[in-house]
């Protein structure tokens, strides 16, 4: 039997996400500026937060998983993982510092290299993002992308042509860290095309949309759902109700985790409202060119993970929560480059404050599990 999160463990969790959110908060107002020794601790915390998120159950799954391939068992992990295990870790420990430790150290040097407030871009990814981007190593696949799309939109000067074959090349690696990044990296490439969407662009995407959740039902198949069974780390018996029964993602939950997924994943589908809302108002274009790209990379993700929801034959419930995953640390930027510039407050607002209301919510109702558990 497989550990699970005790209540002083997830108050660990709750405090020291608590701690980063104040530390980073003096970059929610203008200039959007932090100071230097803030900034270092806040991102010393969360690459803490990122080696020991209690929260949820990856990181005792991941723990297993390492020792099981220590002692030579089966693991259903990525063959980049699986030798990193064999060859360099020599603890879980490192083993967590060496992936997540590189996804964060790449997603700083995206948000640098993209042209918003890096402090308030990190304020909002820490805040409302963190807890997910600690929670599975599809966060350097992520991250990856990002760093990327933007070398690809925005490359070197000295450089420009190896830099933009370097970045085409780091979207299309993310595909070894993780199978579902053939999401991200599609939707990286079609974002090249909405760099300047208007209104035009918009309603012929939806109006197209319902002929994308038809070619997806066509040709979305079952390997690939068992392909994600394994990655689950389910059993071969969950794995036949998990995927036979209509209903068998949308397990019966309780009111308090339908809270949790209703704040979490709102502020998702907000930003892609923001986004259609800014391109109807003629304000997206005022966006620098790098901030439109990647707000169109999370706009197109948010559209896969609308198309996953709906039914397409069999249970992709699994699919539609973690495309949405991929959404997340690009709307950081997105909405970063909106506050700044000042295009529009009041539904800015709105999303930062139901995004950092989902995270503290969800740890909170964490430990409160831990303690009922």
């Amino acid at each position: 039997m497989e550990e699970s999160a005790t209540f002083v463990q997830m108050f660990f969790n709750l405090i020291l996400w608590m701690c980063i959110f104040l530390i980073t908060q003096r970059a929610f107002r203008y200039p959007y500026i932090n100071s230097k020794s803030n900034r270092i601790t806040a991102l010393l915390l969360i690459l803490i937060f990122c080696l020991y998120p209690f929260f949820g159950g990856d990181y005792f799954h991941y723990k297993h998983m390492y020792n099981e391939y220590k002692m030579g068992g089966f693991i259903p992990l990525e063959n980049i993982y699986k030798w990193i295990i064999e060859h360099i870790a020599f603890s879980y420990l490192f083993f967590r510092l060496l992936v997540w430790g590189t996804a964060l150290a790449i997603l700083v040097k995206a948000y640098k290299r993209l042209d918003v407030p890096f402090d308030l871009c990190l304020a909002l990814f820490a805040s409302m993002f963190l807890i997910w981007f600690s929670y599975a190593r599809v966060s350097l696949a992520m991250a990856m992308i990002l760093l990327g799309l933007a070398l690809v939109v925005k490359p070197y000067k000295r450089l420009p042509f190896i830099s933009f074959v370097f970045g085409l090349c780091i979207i299309f690696c993310a595909e070894f860290c993780h199978r579902s990044a053939i999401i991200g990296i599609l939707a990286a490439l079609g974002s090249l095309f909405l760099i300047n969407a208007d209104k035009k662009k918009i309603v012929l995407i939806g109006i197209l949309f319902p002929l994308a959740i038809f070619i997806l039902t066509n040709i979305l198949n079952e390997f690939m759902m068992l392909d994600l069974d394994y990655d689950s780390y389910v059993s071969i018996n969950q794995r036949d109700g998990y995927l036979g029964d209509a209903d068998a993602g949308r397990h019966t939950r309780g009111l308090g985790e339908l809270i949790s997924h209703f704040l979490t994943r709102t502020p998702i589908f907000l930003t892609a409202v923001l986004y259609v809302y800014l391109i109807f108002r003629g304000k997206f274009l005022q966006m620098p060119k790098t901030v439109r790209c990647i707000s169109s990379y999370a706009f197109i993700i948010v559209l896969i993970a609308l198309a996953f929801s709906f039914d397409l034959g069999y249970n992709t419930y699994v699919f539609y929560y973690r495309t949405l995953t991929f959404a997340m640390i690009p709307s950081a930027v997105f909405i970063a480059s909106v506050k700044a510039n000042r295009l529009e407050n009041k539904l800015t607002n709105l999303i930062i404050v139901i995004g950092v209301l989902g995270v503290f919510y969800t740890l909170i109702y964490s430990t409160y599990c831990a303690i009922v558990a």
